[in-house]
This record gives C-alpha cells, structure tokens and sequence, in this order.
C-alpha cells in the first residue's frame, strides 16, 4: 500500500484524515461532489434563515462547517487533477 496524502494544506500532527491514493478518480469525484453539495445545501438552508434571531457563534459553527466541507472537497479535487 502507498502512503496515504494528508488532506489539509496544514495538516494537524497526526494526521487523522487521509486520502487514499489508490483510490479510483471516480471514488474521489464522488467525495468531492457529496462534500460540494452539502456545504451548498447548509448555504441554502442558511440564506432561509431569520438572522436576527441567529447568535453570532451559529453563524460562526456554520461557517466553520461549510469551510471543511468545501477544504475537504478541493484537497481531493487537487489529489485528482495531480493523477
């Protein structure tokens, strides 16, 4: 087996999360894709939102959530266009 590539442009020592490089481009694709769409799904859900009754740290733990969702997805796109 090969080395597994950390995801993130820093990673967090260990590393916990990591691509697989023997991975098929269309496995990978369909990572990518289920974390686009789900980062643009909570977007939807958060422009329906009445934010006058939101915290400022809900917006910020949505924030931080679609920023992994989409990190997540471009590390594995770049893994891609890399093959």
């Amino acid at each position: 087996m090969t080395d597994q590539i950390p995801p993130f442009e820093k990673p967090c020592k260990p590393s916990i999360m990591l691509i697989n490089p023997d991975a098929s481009v269309p496995e990978l694709l369909a990572f990518a894709d289920t974390r686009f769409r789900s980062a643009k799904e909570l977007m939807i859900s958060l422009s329906c939102l009445n934010t006058a009754a939101m915290e400022s740290r809900d917006i910020s733990a949505v924030a931080d959530v679609a920023y992994l969702l989409l990190q997540d997805g471009c590390d594995v796109l770049d893994e891609v266009r890399s093959r």
